[in-house]
């Protein structure tokens, strides 16, 4: 979809590249509740949704659910959920039905509430349907996109599905393949992923677009990059640039490769944690406790918050 957008198309809003399209009907998929749940009256419904405090708006609503194995997944799932302590669903009850059903949803809902499961969940059942029906060859892929924010979101988002496909693959289920695509890892294993074939792509923006760059006839090709450098700039700016040069495979310039890298010594939290450089950013070159980009956000929120109090004659408007 990305790589089929026009420079003009760029600068228009979502409502104008949807307008005339409209969906009707919902993906087809095999995936249908117990004939019980598929009977629940509207009343019924209701009730457990007023139990977890749920509001909907729709039409045709699927029902909501109140057990994972009435969802029907695999075996090896519902033992990874009982191992993880989620021995029942929580908000879910409505969100993983919906998407199970194959209908488009919004969903929002408070931190811990296992928002990352409803999505989840599903695309694994949608990739190993399709998986069954018909394998697929290398070079092809994926069935499901996950687009996030950060590297540290994506990353948690990857160790989640690896979670579920890990088991699936050693209770004789077929292999489903899972790409974390991210800055800050090497482009060509990540492209050897996509090579055998993948299932389930989890990305940033950025990475991923540049990965589409590749394939239309990059992969392997590597240009000479200009760089300006400003010396102005503080130390961990400059040991990010030099990371990416790195990773870009480009010369270093003297006066990066002269920098000295408080990060060498800090192998032990990276070991620890998984996550190499900042866990805000991504940059390579300082901890998440040095991030300038971390510092802006919280001066942003310290001046915005402010701003609220004194326009508002109230804390947030309360008063």
């Amino acid at each position: 979809m990305i790589e089929h957008l026009s420079d003009k198309k760029t600068l228009m809003s979502v409502r104008e590249l949807a307008k005339g399209i409209t969906y009707t009907d919902p993906l087809l998929m095999g995936w249908k509740p117990p004939l019980p749940i598929r009977r629940m009256s509207k009343k019924a419904c209701d009730l457990i949704r007023k139990q977890w405090h749920i509001i909907v708006v729709g039409e045709d609503i699927p029902p909501p659910i109140k057990n994972f194995k009435d969802m029907r997944f695999p075996e090896p799932i519902l033992k990874m959920l009982k191992a993880k302590g989620i021995v029942q669903p929580t908000p879910q009850v409505q969100g993983l039905p919906v998407i199970l059903s194959g209908r488009d949803m919004i969903g929002v809902a408070f931190t811990g509430s296992g928002k990352t499961l409803v999505f989840v969940l599903p695309m694994i059942m949608i990739a190993l349907q399709e998986e069954m029906m018909m394998p697929i060859i290398p070079g092809e892929g994926p069935f499901c996109l996950i687009i996030c924010p950060s590297r540290e979101l994506a990353r948690q988002t990857y160790e989640v599905i690896e979670q579920f496909l890990i088991p699936m693959r050693e209770a004789g289920y077929p292999e489903l393949r899972a790409l974390l695509c991210i800055g800050g890892v090497d482009m060509q294993s990540q492209l050897e992923v996509v090579r055998k074939g993948v299932h389930i792509v989890v990305a940033t923006p950025g990475r991923l677009k540049d990965m589409l760059n590749w394939s239309n006839g990059k992969i392997g090709k590597t240009g000479i990059a200009t760089t300006f450098i400003n010396k102005n700039q503080s130390e961990t700016t400059l040991l990010d640039l030099k990371y990416l040069l790195q990773e870009a495979k480009q010369r270093i310039p003297t006066v990066l490769a002269e920098l000295n890298d408080p990060m060498e010594d800090v192998d032990v939290i990276t070991d620890a944690s998984g996550v190499k450089g900042c866990a805000y950013c991504g940059g390579l070159g300082h901890q998440i406790r040095d991030c300038p980009k971390l510092e802006h956000q919280k001066s942003m929120a310290i001046a915005s918050s402010r701003r609220d109090y004194f326009r508002s004659g109230g804390y947030r408007g309360e008063i």
